[in-house]
């Protein structure tokens, strides 16, 4: 009976601490965050149950390590984004105090030179309007510098409304043509009548009037201005074409960025200030639409466009 005895206890101890030694070793493996193994329901008594506690306890670990690891993915991709458009604005500012910086003291020497009646500066009438000019360039330089600022905000609301923009387009042009510098342009109109769109109606119209007016001023008589508009099976598509001489491909990704001009020059009549594509490129971002700016065969062609592709990707 003895010998019985321990034998039965031996076999017993065994079918009992067996199970309790795998739920150690799987549980040291969920301490490590492996949750690979599982344990075998064979019995519906403690020792079944607690490994089926086990088994759903771990089946709820790995769940919300792999929810955690994809929120930590997307915050370092927000920490990544914030950390560029913090350098961006660190860059914008110090390219907007440098542009300042140069017309500010142009138009202080010119006001003391005259003050002074210094050599031709005693032509008053001549040099304050010159120095009037240049103010007016400076606050339309700091008037954009307002809104891309007021835009790029992270509490600005990109409110949407449904406006004609087949309609706005062709007023843009008119305002355009009526300039007498433009009067010989050819146009070639190609604007597809009541096309309506949802959108922040003065981000998209701002950017439009850029194009239309980059178009005007970098083109001259007898040059084909080719504006069409159109929808599409998901979307709305605009372009204007005009001729001038192609843009070196390295550039045209330089185009965009802040203070950039093709010009270097410096003069702003013929150069332009160098942000009208850089507000454009931040109010279409910003309007969640795509564009591009491409070489032609005898000239650029800008395009902007609305599509469930560009709808589901912003």
């Amino acid at each position: 009976m003895l010998i019985l005895s321990f034998i039965s206890a031996y076999f017993f101890s065994k079918r009992t601490v067996k199970p309790l030694l795998r739920m150690n070793d799987v549980a040291n493996k969920m301490a490590r965050l492996d949750f690979s193994e599982n344990l075998p329901v064979n019995s519906t008594d403690e020792i079944g149950q607690l490994s089926q506690h086990l088994n759903e306890m771990a089946q709820e670990l790995e769940g919300t390590l792999i929810d955690l690891q994809r929120v930590n993915v997307q915050l370092e991709a927000e920490i990544a984004k914030e950390r560029a458009q913090e350098e961006t604005r660190k860059q914008f500012i110090t390219a907007v105090s440098h542009e300042l910086k140069s017309p500010i003291a142009s138009v202080m020497g010119q006001l003391e030179a005259m003050i002074h009646r210094v050599g031709p500066y005693s032509d008053r009438d001549t040099y304050l309007k010159r120095s009037y000019e240049t103010m007016e360039q400076m606050s339309a330089l700091v008037q954009d510098m307002l809104e891309i600022s007021r835009v790029d905000s992270a509490d600005f609301e990109t409110s949407k409304t449904t406006f004609d923009l087949s309609t706005f387009i062709t007023d843009c042009l008119q305002q355009e043509q009526w300039h007498p510098e433009a009067a010989n342009r050819r146009m070639v109109n190609r604007i597809t009548p009541d096309i309506h769109i949802h959108a922040n109606q003065k981000l998209v119209e701002k950017a439009i009037s850029n194009v239309i007016h980059n178009a005007f001023q970098y083109s001259q008589n007898d040059d084909t201005i080719a504006i069409t508009l159109t929808t599409t099976t998901d979307g709305w598509h605009f372009s204007i074409y005009n001729d001038t001489p192609k843009i070196p491909d390295e550039e045209l990704a330089k185009l965009f960025d802040a203070f950039y001009r093709l010009e270097k020059s410096g003069n702003k009549t013929t150069g332009g200030s160098g942000i009208g594509l850089f507000i454009t490129a931040t109010f279409l971002e910003k309007s969640k639409l795509a564009y591009a700016f491409e070489n032609q065969d005898h000239g650029v062609l800008f395009r902007i466009w609305e599509s469930k592709s560009t709808k589901s990707t912003h």
